[in-house]
Formats: C-alpha cells, sequence, structure tokens
C-alpha cells in the first residue's frame, strides 16, 4: 500500500503511530428461531455504517440476505465484506469479516469435530463451524484476522469430559495450530511486524480449561486483561462488565431463572452470576527481526529499521438500538482499539545504549527469530514456537489424557448401547413367536414380515451409530495424533503414555 498509514504522535516526532478499531459480535442471525432477527439485523448494519469501525467480525450470520444488509448499508466505508461459505446444510458457516483494507489472502479451516447429530435441537453439527482467516498488508506491517465460532455450551455445570466439552478442546487446538501455522511464515514475508487479532465466540471463559488450551498454544492476550482477575487460589474472579452472554442489561436474557421469584432477596445475586464471558478479541504483536552477520566480527546487525509496539484498550459500545431499546443480539459486542507505535531502531538504540546491535547469541540462525512484544512493549528474545512448547506442552498432554479418555468411555458406551439393541430385537422376536404360536394371531407370512422387518430397523439403527461414532472417533484420533506430533518435539518421553 502506497499510502502513508502512519501518522507522528504528539509525544515524540520520531515515533510514528498507527490506531485500528475493530469490533465482533455474535449475531444470532437463525431464521425462524432468532427474536427480531430482522428488526436487529437493520440495527446492526445502521450501527456500524455510523460509527466505522476499521475491522468488523460477525458471527452466526446464517441468512445470506442479512448479511448482504449489512454489506450494502456499509459499503462506501468498507473495500472488504465477505461471508464465508461451508458444506453445512445452511450453506454459510455464519462467519464474516468486514475491513476497510482490502485482504491479499482468504481462507476457510473448518472444524474437524462439531457437535451430535443425535441432538439436532443443538444444531451445531449442521452447521460447519470453523474459523475464517483474511490477511491484510500494510507498508512495512502485516496483520492476521481470525473470526471464529465454537461449540455452543448447553450446561452451565458442564462437566470437562463432557461430550461437547472434549468438542471445544479439539477444536481449541485446531484454532490454535491453524493461527500458529500463519505464525510461522512471517519470516518470509519481508513484513517487519506482524499483528494477530482473534475474535470471535468461544463459547469458553477464561478460567475453563479450553480457553487456557489456545491461549498457551498462540500466546494471545485478551485485550479486556482478565488474567489479572485471577485469585490467590488460581480462580478467575467473575466481573460483570466483562459477561458478553447473558448479561443482566440484554434484552434477551431471562431476567429470573426458572422457577425464581422477582421478590427473592438473592434474586440479584443469581441474576448476576448467570452471564459469562464467551465473546472476546484477543491479539498478539510479533517483531520480525531481518539479520545480517558480520564474518569478521562474528556480530549480527539488524537491518529493520523499525520498532513496533501495540497496545490494545476495550472501548465502549452500543448494546442496544435506541431507537426500539432492544439489544442487538442476544449476545454483548466487544470492541477494542489497537495503538501500533513505531520507532526507528537507531532512536530505540539511543534509548537503550545498545547502538543497535544484538548479540548473537539471542539470534537463531537457522531460523528467523521472533520477538514477541506484549501490551508493555517488553520483548522476549527467546523463539516464539520455543515458547509455545514450553508453556503449551503440559496444556497439550491434559488434552490428549481427557481425549484418550472420552474416547474410551465412548466407545463402551457404543457397545453397551449395541448389546441392548441387540438383545431387545431378539427378545421381541422371541416374544412375537411365542405369543403367535400359542395364540395364532398372526400367520406365518405376517410373522415373517414382521421379523425382518425389526431386524431391518436394527440393523439401519446399528448403521447409523456406527457411522457418526466412526466419524466423530476417527476426526478426534487424528487430533491426537497431531498433538503427539507436537509433543514429541518438546517432551519425547511422555508421548508413548498418550497413544491410543
Amino acid at each position: 500500500m502506497d499510502e502513508d498509514i502512519y501518522h507522528h504522535t504528539e509525544e515524540d516526532e520520531k515515533s510514528q503511530e498507527l490506531t485500528i478499531n475493530a469490533i465482533t459480535l455474535n449475531c444470532w442471525g437463525l431464521l425462524f428461531f432468532s427474536k427480531h432477527r430482522l428488526q436487529r439485523i437493520q440495527s446492526i448494519a445502521d450501527y456500524l455504517a455510523e460509527q466505522k469501525y476499521d475491522i468488523v467480525f460477525l458471527q452466526e450470520v446464517w441468512v445470506k440476505s442479512d448479511f448482504e444488509l449489512i454489506r450494502q448499508q456499509t459499503s462506501s466505508f468498507y473495500k472488504f465484506a465477505y461471508l464465508f461459505p461451508t458444506k453445512s446444510i445452511l450453506g454459510t458457516s455464519g462467519l464474516a469479516i468486514l475491513s476497510k483494507w482490502s485482504p491479499t489472502h482468504i481462507s476457510f479451516m473448518p472444524f474437524t469435530v462439531n457437535g451430535s447429530p443425535f441432538r439436532p435441537w443443538h444444531g451445531d453439527w449442521f452447521t460447519g463451524k470453523g474459523t475464517a482467516y483474511i490477511r491484510v498488508d500494510l507498508q512495512d506491517m502485516r496483520i492476521h484476522l481470525f473470526c471464529t465460532h465454537m461449540h455452543a455450551q448447553y450446561c452451565d455445570n458442564e462437566a470437562i469430559s463432557d461430550q461437547y466439552s472434549i468438542h471445544r478442546i479439539c477444536q481449541s487446538y485446531q484454532l490454535g495450530k491453524f493461527i500458529n501455522m500463519t505464525k510461522d511464515l512471517v519470516h518470509d514475508t519481508g513484513k517487519s511486524s506482524e499483528l494477530f487479532i482473534l475474535a470471535g465466540d468461544l463459547n469458553t471463559s477464561p478460567g475453563e480449561f479450553p480457553f487456557k488450551l489456545l491461549e498457551s498454544i498462540t500466546g494471545l492476550h485478551d485485550i479486556c486483561h482478565s488474567v489479572s482477575n485471577e485469585s490467590e487460589d488460581g480462580t478467575v474472579k467473575r466481573r460483570t462488565d466483562l459477561v458478553t452472554c447473558g448479561h443482566s442489561e440484554n434484552s434477551y436474557t431471562e431476567p429470573f431463572p426458572k422457577g425464581q421469584s422477582k421478590d427473592d432477596k438473592n434474586r440479584h445475586k443469581i441474576q448476576t452470576n448467570a452471564g459469562k464471558q464467551i465473546d472476546f478479541l484477543l491479539y498478539k504483536l510479533v517483531n520480525r527481526r531481518v539479520c545480517d552477520r558480520n564474518l569478521e566480527t562474528s556480530e549480527i546487525k539488524s537491518s529493520n529499521q523499525n520498532f513496533v509496539t501495540c497496545v490494545a484498550e476495550k472501548l465502549p459500545c452500543l448494546t442496544k438500538d435506541p431507537k426500539t431499546g432492544l439489544s442487538f443480539s442476544d449476545h454483548q459486542p466487544v470492541a477494542a482499539r489497537f495503538k501500533i507505535t513505531r520507532q526507528t531502531n537507531q532512536h530505540k538504540a539511543q534509548e537503550n545504549g545498545d547502538a543497535g546491535y544484538y548479540s548473537n547469541s539471542n539470534i537463531n540462525l537457522k531460523r528467523s527469530n521472533f520477538e514477541v512484544v506484549d501490551s508493555n512493549g517488553f520483548m522476549n528474545f527467546s523463539s516464539d514456537s520455543e515458547k509455545c512448547q514450553s508453556v503449551g506442552g503440559t496444556s497439550l498432554q491434559k488434552a490428549a489424557k481427557l481425549i484418550r479418555c472420552y474416547i474410551n468411555e465412548n466407545e463402551s458406551s457404543k457397545h453397551k448401547l449395541t448389546y441392548f439393541l441387540a438383545f431387545f430385537c431378539v427378545a421381541f422376536i422371541l416374544a412375537l413367536t411365542m405369543a403367535n404360536f400359542y395364540h395364532g394371531f398372526m400367520n406365518s407370512l405376517l410373522l415373517v414380515i414382521s421379523c425382518t422387518l425389526l431386524t431391518v430397523i436394527f440393523v439401519f439403527i446399528f448403521l447409523v451409530i456406527e457411522f457418526v461414532y466412526r466419524f466423530e472417533q476417527h476426526g478426534i484420533c487424528s487430533i491426537i495424533e497431531e498433538m503427539n506430533c507436537s509433543l514429541s518435539t518438546s517432551t519425547p518421553s511422555s508421548v508413548n503414555d498418550l497413544q491410543l
């Protein structure tokens, strides 16, 4: 891009600043089932057209005409607006990204496992969820944008070994691997800085394992800084201002739990604790160094003349249409401002007194090294892959063990169900035959037809169960094998215990 996207800061003329405003919202746009859908979609389109965020991430835009309404309403500002398709029954992933900059790359990664067809009222299995991705190049910076929607959580007291929890663990791993895959390719881009932004409905809270797994694999930071809310015992304190689903002021949140009277003294406490923070904007900035080595002095000099830092802050935003008083969705939107500051290495070196040179002990000559810059501007000179392995190894081991236990229990349950169906079928046929033998209420032909039909039904049910089970098992096993490969590079001795 030829135009200069940075502007000089008032504090320092040698520093340049770029501000990116982003918002994410689960639009709750399911046809026939979402309340006031058309009215809310119109309100969302009007709000986005008015606010002009640089980047917009949307989830659950299941109806294509709804997206077209948003796209047309905001077309004067956004150069790029795309609803990512998938091979689901609905024909769309429900994920959309709008950007004021045109992307150079577009991709979609479907999740391998996503719910069960035996609970169609939950719907996740039929939607084809995954992660949408676009890449934007801005001068010396590349921005990676990810929009995702993970498996829904239908029970507040869901156990970590529950089927849906296991599926979210698998999705967290796949999502983290997808992000790291794009991150590992940055050394060939020629860009000095890489900004990664992940937005969407993760359906997991900061204190839950799927979120911790994703965070440990990718090293992404929450713009709300939820980690600072941890108590001494390691649990995460609930903050009502961070609640995005089940918020007490949302139009579509039940004011009182079922069976709870409005006169109950504890109703406010119960209502406050009902909500969860499951919608996020996560980010990470990576500064890349292109290094030239002096063979005579064995010194390595960085040819990257820019040092970039990123600070993110949560922005206040409207949650309801001021005209109708209705919330935009049953989820609260999350907005953030990413303030990116660029300084020359020469100016930065004068502050640090290192003349712009770096010791070769801090540089990995076999592979490009990255500086991971957090919101405070501090650098980590270890390679990013090494950092993720050291932090995420234990989480991967725990995830693999949980998934293996789930597969074993699932296989045992399938065998029990198969034995029960077989026993029921045989017992019913014997009972029908004996009853006909003593009472003669059916002729031989009708008896044979009835028994044959019952056998066919049993075989059909068995094949459906076997097909769905194999489909899920093979998907989960492929993820475990990938986890084992990742663990083998850091903790080879622990891999043998995780094999299926």
